[in-house]
């Protein structure tokens, strides 16, 4: 029963889904480690931290866009996914109400 149940097309996609996903995540966080040394040396550190400040401002400003329609959002599509025209509806309002956060 217990080979069953890991021979499972079930279990393999999701081994391998978290296998993808670990990848990716520790390439997130030791990419920086061999990129920045070589942009602080390239930019100088004046330049480095100029536009280590505007991306910071960007970030303040993109979760103040986001608000939040990352969780409500893929939630309500997830309930509609047999409906393309409440999605087309859903996508619709969110980026209406990001461009008017945006302003």
């Amino acid at each position: 029963m217990i080979k069953k149940i890991i021979n499972s097309d079930d279990k393999k996609g999701l081994l391998s889904n978290f296998l993808s996903l670990s990848a990716l995540q520790a390439m997130n966080m030791f990419l920086p480690l061999l990129v920045l040394p070589y942009l602080v040396k390239t930019l100088g550190i004046d330049k480095f931290g100029l536009i280590s400040f505007a991306v910071s401002i960007i970030a303040y400003f993109n979760i103040l866009v986001s608000f939040g329609f990352e969780l409500s959002a893929t939630r309500r599509v997830s309930m509609n996914r047999d409906n393309i025209d409440k999605i087309s509806e859903i996508f619709s309002t969110v980026m209406l109400i990001k461009i008017i956060l945006l302003i």
